[in-house]
């Protein structure tokens, strides 16, 4: 992303100008125009990005080229910085330079700038105030004093930003008042969609919610997710991270149109919170956790137990995508859920732990799950009988690859089965464990594996 803020420097320095005289002499690469304004497209994105300030100092010819793409212009980033009058003119030419393309704008505040006083925040409102609010599409105001987002508040006159889709709001400051007024920063934002706040009350920020399809929310209580979600009645996608501890016990709470859902907390104590959401419209759910211990009253360690079940069955969903990583799981549990859920199309299990509760502690998994799935003549069915992708990585395992042939066996047929690849719902697995049964495929399993590849079948197992 381009930093303006890096060319007020650059245009100030005898030494950078000098880059112009000294690469002039050489002849740039003779490449079509066209290919060019591709390969500087990249240069000026991405986490090494230079600005097209730059690029036009390199040479005559490059310098036309670039001036007149407009398209290099559309991402720029500020670091504020009061009364730096040289950035709002490079603003003004920034913005003209981009045409009539949409921007993605940045604000943000350097980091080694230290806390920011209240009386500096006036000359750091310049730069927002004189955006185009017409030509904004994505506007990210990261990592600002807890005060700025009020200044900004009351200085702004209340306007429309129709061409907005995307907003992100972040503060870098812990000291917040969690009872104060709310910010309202925009006027009319009849284009927005999404939205991304992080470590902010949430609650006091004045939003169209109704209309936002998209949230994402980092570093938040219990009670402004369910805040947001009574508001936010038509969202589709929900990503909730870092979630602070509370007392209070959450209350149920209802949204019928989310579909996905990302839920991360590495502590794991979220479990009340999660089980108290009733979402009967998700179909993909991922759940970033942890596998953290708790010391007991008689001093012994337990993991901590993250339960799934109850939200699963009490909010009736349907999913199709389900993936769990990074958590404490028995097989119990999971065979549980699993059972309820025959819409299931893709299931991933990416390091997880699992624990056996009469013992209280960590212990490698058994077949129990894969051989709930395996396919057998016996009246029992199978679960999961739609499944089409299967990931299970970095777990440790009680049992040897066997189990695994045996489950694909049930699904794919052995060696020259007559099943047709096409009416076969499984056609990707990827198995990577680890546990002292489970070892390298024998030569035999190998060639069975072999012959599933030669049908199509996606076959990982290490």
């Amino acid at each position: 992303m381009s930093d303006l803020d890096d060319d007020v420097d650059l245009i100030n320095n005898a030494k950078a100008l000098a880059l112009k005289s000294r690469s002039a002499d050489s002849r740039p690469l003779d490449l079509p125009p066209e290919l060019l304004v591709e390969i500087f497209a990249h240069s000026v994105s991405g986490e090494n990005a230079v600005t097209p300030y730059l690029l036009g100092k390199i040479c005559r010819e490059w310098r036309a080229l670039v001036f007149d793409s407009c398209s290099l212009w559309r991402v720029l980033e500020l670091k504020l910085k009061p009364d730096h009058d040289t950035q709002l003119s490079l603003l003004e030419e920034w913005v003209s330079r981009a045409g009539i393309l949409p921007l993605t704008v940045t604000i943000c505040y350097p980091t080694s700038a230290g806390p920011s006083e209240p009386s500096k925040h006036a000359g750091l409102l310049k730069p927002i105030l004189s955006l185009p609010s017409t030509r904004v599409s994505s506007l990210w105001l990261s990592d600002l004093p807890w005060g700025f987002f009020f200044a900004v508040s009351a200085a702004n006159p209340v306007g429309s930003w129709p061409t907005l889709s995307h907003l992100h709001l972040s503060s870098f400051d812990t000291d917040q008042d969690a009872d104060g007024a709310a910010v309202d920063i925009f006027g009319e934002l009849p284009a927005l969609r999404s939205v991304s706040i992080e470590d902010l009350y949430v609650l006091q920020i004045i939003l169209p919610w109704s209309q936002l399809l998209h949230l994402r929310l980092e570093g938040i209580f219990p009670h402004e997710l369910s805040g947001a979600l009574e508001r936010a009645t038509n969202l589709l996608t929900l990503s909730v991270f870092r979630i602070y501890p509370s007392a209070a016990e959450p209350l149920p709470c209802t949204h019928r149109t989310l579909q996905r859902l990302t839920f991360s907390n590495d502590t794991n104590t979220q479990s009340a919170l999660f089980n108290s959401l009733r979402l009967p419209g998700l179909t993909n759910l991922a759940l970033q956790l942890g596998h953290q211990k708790y010391l007991m009253s008689n001093g012994k360690e337990r993991p901590l137990k993250f339960e799934i079940y109850p939200f699963l069955s009490d909010s009736g969903c349907q999913l199709t995508d389900l993936s769990i990583d990074n958590a404490a799981l028995t097989e119990p549990q999971i065979i549980a859920c699993l059972s309820i859920l025959p819409t299931l199309r893709t299931l991933r299990l990416s390091n997880n732990k699992w624990y056996d509760e009469e013992e209280g502690d960590f212990f490698p998994m058994g077949p129990d799950l894969l051989r709930f799935m395996t396919s057998s003549s016996r009246a029992q069915q199978p679960i999961l009988p739609g499944l089409e992708q299967l990931t299970f990585v970095g777990s440790r395992v009680a049992f040897s690859p066997d189990v695994v042939i045996e489950f694909l066996r049930s699904r794919w047929g052995g060696p020259g089965a007559l099943s047709e690849r096409s009416t076969i719902s499984l056609q990707t697995v990827v198995f990577n464990l680890t546990g002292l049964a489970w070892a390298h495929l024998s030569d035999q399993q190998d060639l069975v594996v072999g012959e599933w590849k030669g049908r199509g079948f996606s076959v990982d197992i290490q």
